[in-house]
């Protein structure tokens, strides 16, 4: 059920990672309505079915908040049964800082206030003192998990979350460490360090393509060796381009990941689901 979802978090603002969020946003506004028709009613008749609004958080850099500013204000007329907030982390490569800015997105759209249901907030994230340092900061934490953000080398603005579930039941916890588009993680190893589970893009097949690395991108064995560097349990290959995808078995990617990690190898495909358990 997609109503469960409560927290997206946006590694970078390229068109294959981010520009399916507003049709997201408003299925999730509509099943929420649909689920609970009092929340249709104007807030100023129904005090408590405003009170009661389900409430979707978006996590992602400097951008993102004026994009969906625009792309929603093309839905109105309509009744928003969600109140959204946006996260905006504003990555400067010259400071290596984010800044987490709050504004209210249906004020600057509607003078009407029928979008008066989206606000947004800032993070700042300054460098460390040594090279390839970045300064870790929590952008979500709650009894059950927390969520960190790094920055991480890309062609745009681009962060990469660590996230840690705790056991309530045991001093034990599971460490996920999802990056975005990157040549470069090293921003993130000591926070991703010994984590169950890395999820790392393999744009590039091998090595002797890197003359695609000025683009942003990683391959096979660039994210095995990174793997390897940090200590994780498991490695998960995503973002796999028509040469790694298509046309490359899995078998031979994972036996190419393998010359530099010993770990668990998963080669993702769209809408897989891998179990986490604590």
């Amino acid at each position: 059920d997609i109503r469960e979802i409560t927290r997206i978090f946006i590694t970078h603002l390229h068109g294959d990672h981010f520009l399916g969020l507003p049709a997201l946003v408003h299925q999730l506004s509509q099943l929420h309505g649909a689920a609970n028709a009092a929340l249709h009613a104007p807030a100023s008749l129904n005090a408590d079915a405003e009170h009661r609004r389900a409430q979707l958080h978006i996590y992602g850099p400097s951008g993102l908040d004026s994009y969906l500013r625009i792309a929603m204000g093309l839905f109105r007329p309509m009744h928003v049964a969600l109140r959204v907030f946006v996260h905006e982390l504003d990555v400067s490569s010259a400071s290596g800082t984010f800044k987490r800015r709050v504004s209210n997105l249906a004020r600057y759209i509607n003078s009407d206030k029928q979008l008066d249901w989206l606000v947004s907030s800032a993070i700042r994230l300054q460098r460390g003192g040594r090279q390839n340092e970045r300064v870790v900061h929590d952008v979500h934490c709650d009894q059950y998990s927390v969520v960190r953000a790094v920055a991480i080398q890309h062609t745009v603005p681009c962060v990469g979350y660590v996230v840690e579930r705790r056991n309530l039941r045991a001093p034990s916890s599971y460490k996920v460490a999802i990056l975005g588009d990157t040549s470069d993680p090293r921003s993130i190893s000591a926070l991703a360090s010994g984590c169950d589970t890395l999820v790392h893009e393999a744009t590039i097949l091998n090595n002797d393509a890197l003359s695609r690395r000025n683009r942003g991108h990683s391959s096979v064995l660039m994210a095995a060796q990174f793997a390897a560097n940090i200590g994780a349990r498991q490695l998960v290959l995503n973002h796999l381009s028509p040469e790694t995808g298509a046309k490359t078995p899995a078998k031979k990617l994972i036996n190419l990941a393998r010359r530099a990690f010993d770990g668990t190898i998963i080669v993702a495909r769209d809408l897989m689901a891998i179990p986490i358990a604590l």
